[in-house]
C-alpha cells in the first residue's frame, strides 16, 4: 500500500496535541520513531515484554490510552486484546488513531520517520 503522505502528517499532528494522553507501542523502534517526529518520550509507553496487569499498574486510571500497534496480524490481535482488557478495567481507549495508521498505509509503526 502506497503510504498517504498528509495523512500521516495529519496523524503526527493530533497526536502531539494529545497532551494528556499515553501511547502505548510494540518496542523501543517505536518510541525512537515517534519521539524523533516530536512526540515526547514521556507520553509513550513500550509494552513489550509485559503483561496486562504489570502494565496497568503504571498507568494512571484517568489518562487517556491511544495503542499504536503495528498493523499486520501480531498487532491486530495484540490491539484486540488490549481493548478487551483495558476497557474492562476501566480505562479510556482511543484506538481511532490506529485505524489512521492503516488508513494512511503504515504497517510498522517504527517506519513513520523514514516515510515522512
Amino acid at each position: 500500500m502506497v503510504p498517504n503522505y498528509a495523512a500521516l502528517r495529519a496523524l503526527l499532528r493530533d497526536l502531539g496535541g494529545e497532551r494528556e494522553a499515553r501511547i502505548l507501542v510494540e518496542g523501543k523502534r517505536d518510541i525512537a520513531a515517534l519521539s524523533g517526529l516530536g512526540i515526547p518520550k514521556e507520553r509513550i509507553v513500550q509494552t513489550a515484554q509485559m503483561n496486562y496487569s504489570q502494565l496497568e499498574k503504571t498507568l494512571p486510571k484517568e489518562t487517556k490510552l491511544i495503542p499504536l500497534f503495528d498493523n499486520d496480524r501480531t498487532g491486530l490481535l495484540r490491539l484486540k486484546r488490549f481493548i478487551g482488557y483495558f476497557s474492562a478495567n476501566g480505562f479510556s481507549i482511543d484506538y481511532s488513531y490506529s485505524a489512521r495508521c492503516r488508513t494512511a498505509g503504515l504497517t510498522c509503526l517504527e517506519d513513520i520517520g523514514d516515510l515522512l
